[in-house]
């Protein structure tokens, strides 16, 4: 093997871009369909789609990631998952705390998985690989808690509601949990509309 074949690094592959979910809202998915080599050229421009896997916390094959542009500027990531098994019991969205990531979840996803349910999950804006409001790309920063329920409204209309099915169940560890509660205390929060 060549010195320079061995300096590839190994990514998803992906499928071209797609419009997903509402039209009336930008959103934009990609499958992973497996891993092979993929040119240094090709990793830039989605690296911020991209999943990150370890020997000992590879991805779950078959989800799909994306984008869901919330406005100009502010895109949130997501990854969703279908259940392994046919019998499908719901979808649990997993709404990770302040300062993680999609990746600290996927050991969770995958047993979901295989006891039946579809999986979804959001990086919040400022946290993972969802946009930053601030020029430092290491800090996170709100400028009011409502936008997390902003992100959170987007994150049910544009993924949850078109593509995973009924009945839906949150998980949220530490900020998202505050989050949940906050979202579940408004009027029309439970509707199937949301």
């Amino acid at each position: 093997m060549s010195a320079r074949r061995s300096r590839r690094r190994l990514q998803p592959v992906m499928d071209a871009r797609e419009p997903y979910g509402h039209a009336d809202r930008r959103c934009y998915k990609r499958r992973l369909l497996g891993r092979r080599e993929v040119a240094p050229e090709l990793v830039g421009p989605v690296a911020f789609m991209e999943l990150v896997g370890t020997p000992k916390n590879p991805i779950p094959l078959g989800g799909s990631t994306g984008f869901i542009e919330v406005r100009k500027g502010l895109k949130l990531r997501f990854a969703s998952w279908q259940p392994v098994l046919r019998e499908r019991r719901g979808t649990v969205c997993i709404f990770p705390g302040r300062a993680e990531f999609i990746e600290k979840y996927f050991e969770v996803v995958g047993e979901l998985r295989r006891r039946g349910f579809a999986v979804a999950v959001l990086d919040w804006r400022g946290q993972g690989g969802s946009s930053r409001l601030t020029r430092n790309p290491l800090r996170g920063h709100v400028n009011d808690f409502a936008e997390y329920e902003e992100d959170l409204s987007y994150f049910m209309k544009a993924v949850v509601l078109p593509d995973c099915p009924a009945p839906y169940f949150a998980l949220g560890h530490s900020m998202a949990s505050v989050v949940l509660f906050r979202a579940a205390t408004k009027r029309g929060c439970c509707s199937p509309a949301w």
